[in-house]
Order: structure tokens, then sequence, then C-alpha cells
């Protein structure tokens, strides 16, 4: 019988309450507010990302626990796909170019 192992780090978990993360957190919940009252693409995203790269800047020690990294990145490929249908193949051939150079680059990467 072949067992399966889904390894979990303490030390991630202890991480996603420590100051330093905490701190990242309450930087970047009300940067998107802000972005979102300002109408910027993807508020939710950029605000963030800019003020938390703003404060890494002035010295503040930025940490993203693996979990958490995972975690996003799971929910923002979800968010994504979930935009891909028939209409944006469609609309890829109103890019030809576009669509051409980004597949070459990706054949080329690989």
């Amino acid at each position: 019988m072949i067992e399966s192992k889904v390894s979990f780090y303490y030390s991630s978990l202890k991480q996603l309450f420590s100051k330093k993360f905490i701190s990242v957190i309450l930087i970047s919940i009300p940067s998107a507010i802000i972005a979102d009252y300002f109408n910027i693409p993807l508020a939710w995203m950029l605000g963030p990302m800019i003020m938390t790269s703003i404060a890494a800047l002035a010295g503040l020690k930025i940490v993203m626990p693996k979990i958490a990294l995972s975690s996003i990145l799971v929910i923002l490929g979800l968010h994504i796909g979930n935009y891909i249908d028939q209409n944006l193949f469609n609309q890829m051939i109103n890019w030809i170019w576009t669509s051409a150079i980004m597949l070459s680059t990706l054949l080329l990467a690989f």
C-alpha cells in the first residue's frame, strides 16, 4: 500500500501570526480600500502591492509565509481562469500579433 504524505511546516504557520506578517496585512487592507475608492484597476492587488513596496523600501521587514503565498496563488489562478471562455478566444484574432509573440515566447521558454 502506498502512503502519501502532505507536508505541513509549523514554521510557516507560525509566520502567519508573526508581527511582521500582521503588519503587512494591516498595511494591505486599508490600501486596497483606498485604491478601490480611487477606482484604480485591480485595486485589491495593486493598492497593497504599492503600499507594501513603499513600506519595504522605507525599511519595514516584509514576511510572506509560504502557506499564505500558495493560497493566494491558487485563488488568483482560479479568478483568472474564471474569465477564460469562448469570447476570449474569439477576441484573440483581433490581437493576432500579440498572441503570436506570446505563443512564441512560451514555446522558447521550454
